[in-house]
């Protein structure tokens, strides 16, 4: 047992705490999926695409240095990347989870599938929390964005684009989030009534439900959390730190060249 008090956490650093506290007890072993790695990569440092040379100073975080460390450890346990593609690892240690085998710490879980949570156990065998940034913000990622160059030469055909997406039969599904809190609210009460319940049917059998505990959770995310959209730089990022991760390069080096590739890509 690793005695961890998981309701008081408010900051990514008590997560880095756990993991770190999990591998002193299970140094083989994986917190989440080795497939489904954790990490905040930039945008939990606080990182703005619109912010400029201010993101230079992200790089010098020393919960970066420990998030990338243990995404190192968790999903390059070898020095080679295992993938969420990887079948024979994601559907098996999945399937260990769901059955309750395995020394895992948690799972990543989506707040639309709560299908998965609940053959994970649901509230019988997890506390659900919210997935924090460095800053104490409740952390949300859309699932897709569109943007549209203001300096466009074509502004009637991009302002056709603009209005067919805000158009109500184009907005995500009920499945998702969105950023309208009160459009959320119609999601959560819908949420609330299909699985708030004593007991409830995935996959053709019958489960415990969502406790209101965990609905409250997942109403503080939707209603709390702060947007996050991923840019093209952070895929850059990952690229630049692969030769941390297997094994090629040192973090120092690899942060370095960030560093310069931020500062050209700044000063165009």
């Amino acid at each position: 047992m690793l005695n961890l008090d998981v309701e008081a956490w408010d900051t990514s650093a008590d997560l880095y705490d756990a993991m770190e506290k999990y591998y002193e007890r299970y140094p083989e072993g994986s917190p989440f999926l080795r497939s489904e790695p954790y990490s905040l990569w930039l945008s939990g440092r606080g990182f703005r695409i619109y912010e400029g040379k201010k993101n230079l100073e992200i790089l010098d975080s020393q919960l970066l240095k420990r998030d990338m460390a243990l995404c190192k450890k968790q999903a390059y346990p070898e020095g080679k990347f295992i993938s969420r593609e990887a079948e024979e690892y994601y559907e098996t240690e999945l399937e260990q989870m769901y059955r309750g085998e395995g020394e895992y710490l948690g799972c990543a879980f989506a707040g639309y599938n709560v299908e998965e949570y609940l053959r994970m156990g649901g509230g019988e065998e997890y506390i659900l929390v919210p997935r924090y940034d460095d800053m104490g913000n409740i952390r949300m990622i859309t699932d897709w964005n569109v943007a549209v160059l203001a300096d466009s030469t074509n502004k009637e055909s991009a302002l056709h684009l603009i209005e067919t997406i805000l158009e109500e039969d184009n907005k995500p599904g009920w499945g998702h989030g969105v950023a309208d809190r009160e459009k959320n609210k119609e999601y959560l009460k819908q949420l609330h009534d299909q699985w708030v319940k004593a007991e409830v049917v995935v996959d053709g059998k019958v489960r415990a439900g969502l406790t209101e505990e965990d609905y409250q959770v997942i109403e503080e995310v939707y209603q709390k959390g702060v947007i996050v959209n991923e840019s093209p730089v952070y895929l850059k990022f990952q690229e630049m730190m692969e030769p941390f991760f297997t094994n090629e390069g040192s973090y120092e080096a690899c942060i370095e060249e960030l560093r310069k590739y931020l500062e050209l890509y700044y000063s165009e």
